[in-house]
């Protein structure tokens, strides 16, 4: 029997699933607050924002700017910092308010690795990693990746 961590972090696996256009890696987020799914998203459905993480946030806060005691589900881990200069995705979370974030995977095209989990733990947010989920996870993040050539 799952429990309410692994539920919803399936809500984000499917979500990166439907993620159908992405050439790295397929990224879902889902945010809860109360028990309840406030909102969604996938990698690159935005692309002024991008990342699955600050869409999701974008969406949620439009719905409440209220944030706070929210958890954050997403496939993985988020980012630290953007070449593009954009506001990294851990800014993002500790900005709204969320509490709690679990994760599955570490972004390893990345070098160094993010340092997304220290961060947002220097800022009082529980983080957790869902390894026990990661077969599944590993397998909707790499579905559909478009190759060059």
């Amino acid at each position: 029997m799952l429990n309410m961590d692994e539920t919803f972090f399936l809500e984000a696996v499917r979500e990166a699933g439907a993620c159908t256009h992405n050439r790295f890696y397929n990224v879902g987020a889902v945010i809860v607050q109360g028990g309840i799914v406030v909102a969604r998203a996938h990698n690159e459905e935005d692309p002024e924002l991008g990342h699955a993480e600050a869409i999701a946030i974008g969406r949620a806060k439009h719905k409440s700017p209220d944030l706070s005691g929210a958890t954050l589900y997403v496939t993985m881990v988020p980012c630290d910092y953007r070449k593009s200069g954009k506001i990294s995705c851990c800014q993002r979370i500790i900005e709204a308010g969320i509490v709690k974030v679990a994760y599955c995977l570490d972004d390893t095209l990345r070098t160094p690795l993010s340092d997304g989990p220290s961060i947002l733990k220097g800022k009082g947010i529980e983080v957790i990693q869902m390894n026990q989920l990661k077969e599944i996870c590993i397998r909707e993040t790499y579905k559909n990746i478009k190759t060059q050539g």
